[in-house]
């Protein structure tokens, strides 16, 4: 009887439901006064709670798997290399501001919470790679679903794209020689390190401001660090950037409050709903008097949470010990600020996940001109001696950097060659 029972749930779940509230024939149902009864047994119950774990474990099934496949789908992407013209010349201030649309480009329209748990953001990535003989080249690499729309937002912004071909990625060829199955470095000599943030994540970090007068372009000194490159050397630098849902804008709104003004004391929720009101329930902020410091940071944080921002991290990486110091003091000292900086969080970063321009969580959230002060792309006048760029026979080489024709020169062949130069 239970064999006959079991089976006849599997193949029909519905009907087995529905003959649980059908009384068998002859019996008679209890009639209260308020409706009718019906007696389970508990078999009847074990059955009723089996199916509905069931159900439920199948569309959990089926959730994860949807998010596992617009995770994969997101990891795939594209590189494409950006060479500033020779002759293409921007007002000192419009690098930026130029960065800052582009990016607002990339940003997302956030939608409910059911929307936002269904939905993967994609990740993009402005890097600079190196070699020690074939100078360097800006990039910028997006998942495939914005492959097709990449070249329609360069175009009243930059030069057109260059699309790097697979088997030349910079990213894949360290994948393949460096890096062990699980994708971490597997040699001495190579250094990697990835950046977050040290502070809160509506804290600002110090931006350039070249609207305000200042004068030195950060990025000038990033690309004289990778001018310096030498001999058989690579190195690279990664600003991966994914668009933040604004959790940090309401946290940054309360701070501000905080700051301003002085705040009666909150009831918890056990208080709010078993106490007798009072007077005081009604006292309004009281705005304080503020010193010049407060003030200056109010203004700090007010510019910030009015932009766009992304969660960010920044990867270097380098077969030359001296470059990798020198990329890591630029970004730990140029953009430290007064309420948050870049600090390291890893020096061993997994080659595989640079590769495919991925992480899951990070606590810096900047905003649009904070990753524009960390990263633009360049015009005639910026002072980047050895950077490829286009529109001219007096241009650099305009072969792939990691594409190597000479057996001589191979600086993946002996990764032992990192440690000695």
């Amino acid at each position: 009887m239970a064999n006959t029972m079991t089976t006849s749930v599997i193949n029909n779940p519905l009907g087995s439901i529905m003959k649980l509230f059908t009384p068998p024939v002859g019996a008679t149902p209890h009639n209260t006064g308020g409706g009718i009864t019906i007696d389970f047994s508990g078999l009847d119950i074990f059955v009723i709670v089996l199916i509905i774990i069931a159900v439920a474990a199948f569309g959990g099934y089926q959730f994860l798997k949807f998010k596992k496949d617009e995770m994969v789908k997101q990891r795939q992407g594209k590189l494409f290399q950006i060479k500033p013209g020779l002759e293409v010349i921007y007002k000192r201030s419009e690098k930026k501001v130029r960065m800052v649309r582009l990016l607002e480009t990339f940003v997302s329209n956030t939608g409910s919470w059911w929307q936002n748990l269904q939905t993967v953001e994609p990740t993009y990535s402005f890097e600079i790679h190196a070699n020690g003989i074939g100078g360097y080249g800006t990039y910028i690499w997006v998942p495939e679903e914005e492959v097709q729309h990449l070249p329609a937002k360069m175009r009243s912004l930059y030069e057109q794209p260059d699309t790097v071909n697979d088997e030349d990625e910079p990213m894949a060829s360290l994948l393949e020689k460096i890096a062990d199955e699980n994708g971490k470095v597997k040699v001495e000599g190579f250094f990697t390190t990835e950046y977050q943030g040290t502070g809160a994540d509506y804290m600002p970090i110090r931006e350039w401001t070249p609207d305000k007068g200042e004068p030195d372009d950060p990025m000038e000194q990033i690309y004289g660090i990778f001018d310096g490159l030498r001999g058989n050397h690579i190195a690279g630098m990664q600003v991966i950037v994914k668009p933040n849902d604004g959790k940090w804008k309401n946290n940054g709104l309360e701070a501000i409050q905080n700051l301003e003004y002085e705040m009666p004391k909150k009831k918890g929720w056990f208080a709010n709903v078993f106490s007798t009101p009072s007077p005081e329930d009604n006292i309004a902020p009281k705005k304080k008097q503020l010193d010049t410091f407060t003030k200056k940071q109010l203004e700090a944080l007010t510019e910030k949470i009015r932009q766009d921002g992304f969660s960010v991290v920044v990867r270097i990486y380098s077969s030359d010990e001296t470059t990798f110091q020198l990329l890591s003091n630029a970004l730990e000292k140029r953009f430290k600020g007064d309420y948050n900086q870049l600090v390291k969080v890893s020096d061993d970063v997994s080659i595989e996940d640079m590769k495919l321009r991925w992480f899951d969580k990070s606590n810096l959230t900047l905003s649009l001109g904070e990753v524009a002060s960390i990263f633009h792309f360049a015009d005639s006048e910026t002072k980047a001696e050895r950077l490829q760029r286009g529109g001219s026979n007096t241009a650099a080489p305009d072969e792939n950097l990691f594409t190597f024709k000479d057996d001589d020169y191979d600086p993946f062949r002996e990764v032992s060659s990192f440690s000695q130069q």
